[in-house]
């Protein structure tokens, strides 16, 4: 059986006033990373202060082209690639964010259940946006706990995010 999250763990929910901030914690070898980088040329277009920070794992290599990957699509200045945190740095950093991102792809792998990542988001009380696979709108109700879209649906991935940060 699973542990649920412990909400005690994460500090309430701030924001912060200087920029519009959001968050990516995991391994940046998945799709969804080229997603949240389609979603941050979106979303700096309506809100010109934002920032996302990507927070994972790689081999040197990989996020050497990540970062590549980055310049190539002019987000130096929006994108910033920051390596994996503990769980108490990350409780401590997701507290100060906007809005949290889970852009995942249908496939086997996101089908395969409900992610941890999602449950961590929440109990952090930052507002949270994700895409619709495996059983998370079988858990959760969008718009009430969660802001959810279809896989594959950047722009409206995109609208839900500038919506969370009007």
């Amino acid at each position: 059986a699973r542990t649920p999250v412990n909400a005690k763990l994460w500090p309430k929910y701030r924001g912060s006033s200087l920029q519009s901030e959001a968050g990516y914690f995991g391994n940046i070898y998945h799709k969804e990373i080229d997603n949240l980088l389609e979603i941050s040329k979106l979303v700096v277009r309506v809100v010109p202060n934002f920032k996302l920070f990507i927070f994972g794992d790689g081999y040197p290599e990989d996020r050497d082209k990540l970062q590549k990957k980055i310049f190539e699509a002019n987000l130096s200045q929006v994108v910033c690639l920051k390596e994996s945190v503990s769980i108490e740095k990350m409780r401590a950093i997701q507290s100060k964010l906007d809005v949290l991102l889970l852009p995942r792809e249908k496939g086997e792998f996101s089908d395969a259940g409900f992610p941890n990542k999602i449950g961590e988001y929440l109990a952090s009380g930052c507002p949270t946006v994700c895409t619709d696979v495996g059983e998370i709108s079988r858990i959760l109700i969008p718009g009430e706990h969660i802001r959810m879209v279809p896989p594959g649906d950047n722009r409206l991935f995109a609208k839900e995010v500038i919506d969370c940060l009007s």
